[in-house]
This record gives structure tokens, C-alpha cells and sequence, in this order.
């Protein structure tokens, strides 16, 4: 019999089912918030585990904190917009509380810090760009004696209270980002004799108060961003330094420094003579180089950095000429980025066979065409590779008589260690990606093209390792995405811009996957649970093209619920529970005739859609735009001048929002609208909505 305390590899644990329960709901929590003994209990980690699904799931509230007051010793609310002085009046009574993240919390004020200062283990204390803290929050922040590490970032100091924070005598850690720091507040900070991490960006300080970071003696990571500093000082103990957006003249001096341990360089858009910079400054430790954004004119001086391994050179303006200068970098190098360079498959052959342990190259917006493909074989251990918005194909012209194309595509097969593969924005279709067949290692790739159909993924259903798959602006339709069986470690599907999908089919895939999470701009995909899941940062709150109503939300989930909780309805019982679950959602007094989906888009042959899709609407004119303006005009006078008014305003402004207004009063139909106002194909479907209603 096997051991109790075994279980199959990605089945969730007994803790964390108990976990998941608990915070299913409010109903969930409201069961047992009361059962504050069960608490005092609890080890740490699972008290912190418990919290922090309470905080994902948007069900913790400040009184709730008051039962987590004997298990907390790390909290991070960073981001949270309720985050205000009453819960800071809770978290004031964990006593044991050593670390607090709130980052991004607009509500935090200097009394609400005022309610911390009984927390004598607090060593940590992160309030970055909390707007409303200012010099009287830093007399309460002292109080916390054992404080090793704080962030004020953006936040309203001024030098009032940048000069009481030599106070903080522990302090390792202290990061003043964007606060108007001068001269005069660096050289204070000289009384904190532990300090190894300071962050200036953005601040006053110049060449001036740069001078005293010398007497910095366990310093090791600076960031003297956007400053006015154009030289640093000698720095033994320095292992990080930071000059993006600065001009930079020189560092360490004329180079006679010999224990340099500096090991990382940021120089991203900062104006400099690399020759000088590198040439006068000890970096035989140095590791990584960022010289992005910033114009790089000669490589002579990378000789002088032997243990280079990761360098970034995107928007440098680099050229093939330049590329040749690579040949002496040697063996180390593991990491390289060229996007947005002139480099193209010519400049990768320059150093083709001399970087022979280059892990992670990325040639993305560069003119590389398919000739890159005979140079990339010369990278044996690659393992990430980017082509995104390159010239790439798949496909090679050869003959001198008789042009024959082959694929290139298969030279890849030759890197066994490539895992991770983008060629977005690129040339490549369906009948390229037959060259990547034997690429069973791949756990990663994305592909954004119009050349994508179907087809493509019946071939990517055979990569068995891919972990995430993107597959943006394809024409993959519905018929398509439900017979695509998925490798069984799949995580993400990303269909974003694959227009012809509908929201009914985007929908029944999620619930035949529900450990897939998928990206597409139309719904809003789910789990198994019926909980969003859904990237807003990226893409927004998007249902049908247009930004979702709360109502619209509540339909979306009322229509999954009744899928989960009513799988044996007939589809007339299917029907009358989403006419319920539409009528509750705009609103009592509005009566609505049951709901119909239609999608015009099934009148089209793909060639018309794609045509109509890629048309050039700045100068389209149609009658039948004319034609739906009269017609509305003759319906709306049989419901009032103010309707007539309302319906007119809503035509200028754009058909999505038409039709949101016409679905909100009328209910009788919703269809998914594509493309801009003045095509014809949404002239059409606005005349069929129009046909379709009850007035």
C-alpha cells in the first residue's frame, strides 16, 4: 500500500484544499471569522499562507487582521487601494510583526504610520509612491529601532525629514528613489555606517555630494539614475552601480584602482565615451553591462571587461562593423540583446562560432531575414531566442535557375537546448511551422502572424513539453479551437487578436481546460471554479471588443454558473436561465425578450473577413451607414424626442456603443462587433440587431 503521506505530482495538497476552502467565499469566511481561537493556534506559515489567499481573493478587511494578530510576521499589501489608518490600527497590534510592504497605497497618511509605532521588531518598512507621506510620518517611522530596511520612494520628504533618518542606525537598506535628496542630505547619510543599499535616482545630488560616498564603507549597490553625477569616487565595497539617463565622464577615476569588485553596470540612455568609461575604470570583475538606448560608436573596450557575461545593447544603433569588435569577447559571454539595432544576418555570422556559450539571444525588431537561421546553429547551448518583428519567414529561396524555397526553419533542430522560441510579428504561417516538428523540447513559443489558421495547431499539438503557447492574430476559428487537444503541461494559451474567435467557443474550451489559463481580448476565460482569470493589467476588462459593464461581468459569470450548476438542462431551460440571469442584470422594471447571440461574422468566407479586416477606412464611404442613420431616426420618433436625442448622441459617438445602448433598453440580442465604425460589415450587423428588436 503506498504511503499515506505520498500523492500524485500536481494534485493540491490536503492543505492546500483546506486553504481553498476557506476562502472560497465571503459566505466561507463569514463561518468562521469568528472562531478566533483557532487562530492564536495556528503555526506561522499556515496563518500567512491563509492571509495572503484572503488578500488574492479580495475577502480580507481590516477587522479581519485582528485575528492573524498573533501569527504575523510578514505582511505585503503593496497595491491594495482600501489599504488605509484602519488597517494599519490592526496590523499596529501583531506584535511579532518583523516586515510590512505597502507599496502603492494611496490611502496610507502620516497618522496611519502613527499607528505602527508600538511594533518594536519591525525591521522592515516599504512605503514607495504612498503620495500622502511626508516629513511627519518619519518622527513615528523612527520609533522603530531595529529598522534595517526602508523604502520611501515618490513619496513627499523633503530635506525636513531626509536629515532626522541618520537616526535609523541599523538601516541596511534605504531607498529615497525620486525625493529631491541633495548634497547636503547625502553627506548626513554618512552617519549610517551599516549601509549597504542606496537608491538616489532621480534625486538633487550631484558631483559634489557624490565626493563623500567614498567614506561609504560597506556600500554595495548605488543608483544615482537621472542625477546630475558624471563621476564616482573610488568605491571598494561596490558591486552595483547604477548611471542610466546620467553623463557619464568617468568611474572610479583614471583606473589606477586595482580591488575593483564591481560586477554590474547600468548605463541604459546615458551619454558617455565608452572608451573612456570602460578603459579608465577597474571592471576585470564585471558582469553585466547595460548600455541600452545609449550610442555606442567602438567595442575596443570591451577588451578590458574579461568576465563579461551578459551585455545589452538594445536601440544602441549598433551596425555589422561594429559587430566584429564581438570576436575578442571570449567564452564567458552567456547573454546577449541587439533588439531595435541595425544588426542583421550578416552581423550575427560576425559572430557566429565566437560565442560559443551564449545562452539567451534576442534579435527582436532587427532586419535578420531567414539567412539567420545558417549562423544560429554556431550557438549550440541556446536556450532562448528571440526573432519577433524580424524579416523571418521560414522560408529560404535557393537556385540560380529554378527557385526552389525550403524551410530553414529546421536548422533549429540542431540547438537540443533550445527551450524557449519568439518569432511574433514575423513572416511565418502554417506551412513554415512544419520545419519545427522535431523540436519536442520546446516549453515556450510565441507566434503572432495572420498565416496562422487552424492548421497550426494540430502541428503544436504534437510538443509535448510546451508549457505556454502563444498564437496571436491567427485566424483560428471556433471549429478549430475546440478539436485542439492540448500537450498535457500546457499552462497558458495566449489567442490574443485571433479575431474570428467567439465568445461561446473561447467559453467551452476554458471549461474543457480548466487548468489552461487563456488570453484573448473578447471574454473573460475562467477555471473550474468560475473565477476570472484574466490579465487586466495587460489587456484591460474587455467583454465583446468594447470595456465591460459591471452588468456585462455579471452576465458573463451568471451564464458560466448556470453552465456548471445546470449541465443536463434542455436548451430551452438553458435558454430561460439566461434570460433570468440577463434580466437581473440591467435592472428592475426592464422586461426583455429572451437573449440571442448572433455573430454576423458566419455570412463572411474568411478571404471577405480578411479583406475587411485589413481595409483602408479613412476614406470608406457607404449608403448603408446613411441608410442606418434614417432608419434610426424613423424608429427612435416612435419612442419620444428624448429617446430620438439619446440614440442620435450615441450614433456619433460609435457603434460598440449603439449597440450597448440598444442592448441596455431592448435586451432582445448581443453579436460580436469587430471592426470600426464605418465598415460595412458593421453596417450590416447594426441592421440586423435593428430588425431583431422589439420596440
Amino acid at each position: 500500500m503506498a504511503s499515506p503521506h505520498l500523492r500524485t505530482p500536481g494534485t493540491p495538497s490536503l492543505l492546500e484544499l483546506c486553504i481553498k476552502a476557506a476562502t472560497r467565499d465571503k459566505s466561507c469566511v463569514k463561518a468562521w471569522r469568528q472562531k478566533r481561537r483557532t487562530f492564536e493556534m495556528l503555526p506561522s506559515e499556515l496563518a500567512h499562507e491563509l492571509f495572503n489567499s484572503l488578500l488574492q481573493s479580495h475577502l480580507l478587511s481590516a477587522t479581519l487582521i485582528g485575528l492573524f494578530q498573533s501569527n504575523l510576521q510578514e505582511v505585503n499589501l503593496s497595491g491594495e487601494a482600501t489599504v488605509d489608518g484602519e488597517w494599519m490600527a490592526y496590523l499596529g497590534g501583531c506584535r511579532h510583526l518583523r516586515a510590512l510592504r505597502a507599496t502603492d497605497c494611496k490611502a496610507l497618511t502620516n497618522n496611519a504610520i502613527r499607528q505602527l509605532t508600538g511594533l518594536t521588531a519591525m525591521e522592515e518598512l516599504d512605503l514607495a509612491r504612498c503620495r500622502k507621506i511626508s516629513d511627519d510620518a518619519v518622527p513615528h517611522i523612527l520609533s522603530f529601532k531595529m529598522l534595517r530596511k526602508l523604502g520611501l520612494a515618490e513619496t513627499g520628504l523633503t530635506t525636513k525629514g531626509l536629515l532626522l533618518l541618520p537616526g535609523l542606525s541599523r538601516l541596511v537598506l534605504l531607498d529615497l528613489g525620486g525625493c529631491p535628496v541633495t548634497d547636503a542630505d547625502l553627506i548626513s547619510f554618512q552617519a549610517l555606517g551599516m549601509l549597504e543599499h542606496l537608491d538616489l535616482w532621480g534625486s538633487k545630488v550631484t558631483n559634489m555630494g557624490a565626493r563623500c560616498l567614498s567614506s561609504f564603507k560597506t556600500l554595495k549597490y548605488l543608483n544615482l539614475a537621472m542625477t546630475a553625477v558624471t563621476a564616482i569616487p573610488q568605491l571598494n565595497s561596490l558591486l552595483s552601480l547604477n548611471l542610466c539617463n546620467c553623463d557619464v565622464e568617468s568611474i572610479y577615476g583614471d583606473g589606477t584602482f586595482s580591488d575593483s569588485l564591481l560586477r554590474e553596470l547600468f548605463l541604459s540612455g546615458a551619454s558617455l565615451s565608452l572608451k573612456d568609461v570602460i578603459s579608465g575604470s577597474n571592471t576585470r570583475n564585471l558582469h553585466l553591462l547595460d548600455l541600452a538606448s545609449s550610442r555606442v560608436n567602438d567595442l575596443d573596450a570591451f577588451v578590458h571587461i574579461p568576465k563579461l557575461a551578459i551585455l545589452d545593447l538594445r536601440a544602441t544603433g549598433l551596425t555589422n562593423e561594429l559587430m566584429l569588435k564581438f570576436q575578442g569577447l571570449g567564452d564567458n559571454l552567456r547573454w546577449i540583446d541587439l533588439s531595435y539595432t541595425k544588426i542583421d544576418s550578416e552581423g550575427v555570422g560576425a559572430i557566429a562560432g565566437h560565442a560559443p556559450n551564449v545562452e539567451q539571444l534576442s534579435l527582436n525588431h532587427t532586419p535578420v531575414d531567414d539567412n539567420v537561421f545558417i549562423y544560429l546553429v554556431h550557438f549550440p547551448v541556446l536556450q532562448s531566442l528571440n526573432l519577433g518583428g524580424s524579416k523571418v519567414n521560414g522560408f529560404m529561396t535557393v537556385g540560380s535557375e529554378e527557385f526552389q524555397q525550403i524551410s530553414v526553419l529546421s536548422y533549429l533542430e540542431q540547438l537540443q537546448h533550445l527551450r524557449r522560441l519568439d518569432m511574433r510579428y514575423t513572416g511565418v504561417g502554417d506551412a513554415a511551422l512544419h520545419g519545427l516538428k522535431n523540436l519536442v523540447q520546446l516549453s515556450h513559443l510565441h507566434i503572432h502572424s495572420n498565416s496562422l489558421s487552424d492548421e497550426c495547431l494540430q502541428q503544436l499539438s504534437s510538443f509535448p513539453n510546451l508549457v505556454c503557447l502563444g498564437i496571436g492574430g491567427a485566424t483560428i476559428t471556433a471549429d478549430g479551437l475546440l478539436s485542439y487537444k492540448p500537450p498535457s503541461l500546457l499552462e497558458e494559451l495566449d489567442l490574443t487578436d485571433c479575431w474570428l474567435l467567439t465568445e461561446p467557443a473561447l467559453l467551452d474550451f476554458c471549461e474543457a481546460h480548466p487548468r489552461i489559463m487563456v488570453w484573448n481580448e473578447k471574454t473573460v476565460p475562467v477555471t473550474s471554479s468560475s473565477k476570472p482569470r484574466f490579465n487586466k493589467k495587460e489587456y484591460g476588462d474587455v467583454v465583446n471588443g468594447g470595456l465591460a459593464t459591471s452588468s456585462t461581468r455579471q452576465l458573463l459569470q451568471a451564464k458560466l454558473d448556470m453552465r456548471k450548476s445546470s449541465s443536463k438542462l434542455s436548451v430551452k431551460g438553458r435558454m430561460q436561465a439566461t434570460k433570468k440571469a440577463f434580466n437581473n442584470t440591467i435592472g428592475v422594471g426592464v422586461t426583455t425578450k429572451p437573449l440571442i447571440v448572433i455573430d454576423e461574422r458566419i455570412k463572411y468566407k474568411k478571404q471577405e473577413l480578411l479583406q475587411l479586416r485589413s481595409a483602408d477606412m479613412s476614406n470608406f464611404s457607404i449608403p448603408n451607414l446613411r441608410n442606418l442613420k434614417d432608419d434610426l431616426l424613423k424608429i427612435s420618433r416612435q419612442n419620444g424626442e428624448v429617446r430620438r436625442k439619446k440614440v442620435l448622441q450615441i450614433y456619433n459617438n460609435g457603434s460598440n456603443a449603439l449597440v450597448q445602448l440598444l442592448s441596455k433598453y431592448n435586451g432582445t440580442a448581443l453579436f460580436v462587433c469587430r471592426f470600426c465604425m464605418g465598415c460595412r460589415y458593421v453596417a450590416d450587423s447594426i441592421l440586423v440587431f435593428l430588425k431583431t428588436c422589439s420596440y
